[in-house]
């Protein structure tokens, strides 16, 4: 992929719901191609309290998502991604799966992937049988029901995809070596899929000075192309369209308190997209119009969902690493 620097011009909505508290933070996770936005908002002094809403531009109306109502009590329904038939992936604490004791020890919980298909208020909750696995978050659904997303068994995240009943394992780092040999501390995380047999994400290889490269795999030729944004410290895939264009962030700071916008076009040219002012802009999903769904950090630390409509492509240079 080439990594000429651009930016392109964007008109900005933010997306407020109006059940939405004051001074809340927001994110806008996705957008399907109708141009239906998922989003959540959370307290930002707590990290508490995550609604979810489904935002149709056509109605001007922010539908609130429900919470499964077999999911543990008191913990919150959490939704990554959604297709353009209503179907939902995301992941809530499992009321039936157990961890080890040495996990429970340590904290950890036993997580588990869903989907909620809204047009039937159905809910399907599942572990995918990877060996050992007691974390499981479901990140993203096609509209072919292809799932992707993560299993832990405690030494590190491993991706997943699901399609009809049979699962394979989504590795960035290990491929093409023999499956057991991702290194210690590597993990692959897949964050969004599209219609034609592309999945992206990031993943963290320990024997490299990068902290995340983003990723492309290629279902049908099981390959992967790895990416690094300017050879900054952090290039992460959020979102890619059936055309192959993708969205996501990169920055350089090594706390992570300041990052780029990115956007991939068909090419494999990178750009910035970065919302006017932002102190952080991550692009999350994008549309097969070209609308990006985001969110973006104030100067006051909130955050905030957006959408962005392109206007037309302005080419100005940026520097690499001036953030």
């Amino acid at each position: 992929m080439g990594a000429a620097p651009a930016r392109a011009d964007y008109r900005f909505e933010v997306l407020v719901p109006t059940a939405m508290q004051a001074g809340d933070s927001s994110a806008a996770i996705g957008i399907n191609n109708s141009g239906q936005v998922l989003i959540t908002t959370w307290d930002p002094t707590t990290g508490a309290n995550d609604d979810y809403y489904v935002y149709d531009p056509g109605m001007q109306r922010y539908t609130a998502l429900p919470q499964d109502p077999d999911a543990a009590p008191g913990i919150n329904t959490l939704y990554n991604g959604f297709n353009d038939l209503g179907q939902m992936a995301g992941f809530e604490l499992s009321t039936t799966h157990e961890i080890p004791a040495w996990a429970a020890t340590l904290g950890w919980q036993p997580y588990q992937s869903f989907v909620y298909s809204s047009h039937v208020d159905n809910w399907d909750n599942f572990m995918p049988a990877t060996p050992g696995a007691f974390v499981s978050e479901a990140v993203g659904i096609n509209d072919e029901g292809v799932i992707v997303g993560i299993n832990n068994t405690g030494t590190g995240d491993q991706g997943y995809m699901l399609a009809d009943g049979k699962l394979k394992s989504i590795d960035a780092v290990a491929t093409p070596t023999p499956t057991g040999s991702l290194p210690t501390g590597s993990t692959t995380d897949p964050a969004g899929l599209n219609n034609m047999g592309k999945i992206v994400g990031d993943f963290y290889d320990s024997k490299t000075p990068y902290k995340q490269q983003g990723f492309v795999y290629d279902v049908h030729t099981e390959t992967f192309s790895r990416v690094n944004y300017h050879g900054n410290l952090y290039t992460e895939f959020n979102g890619v369209n059936d055309s192959g264009q993708i969205v996501g962030f990169t920055t350089n700071d090594p706390t992570e308190s300041t990052a780029h916008g990115l956007f991939v076009d068909v090419n494999g040219e990178m750009s910035v997209v970065d919302y006017p002012g932002a102190v952080f802009t991550s692009n999350n999903g994008i549309s097969n119009d070209g609308q990006i769904a985001g969110e973006y950090l104030d100067s006051n630390g909130i955050w905030h969902a957006f959408v962005a409509t392109p206007i037309r492509n302005l080419r100005t240079p940026v520097r690499d690493n001036d953030r």
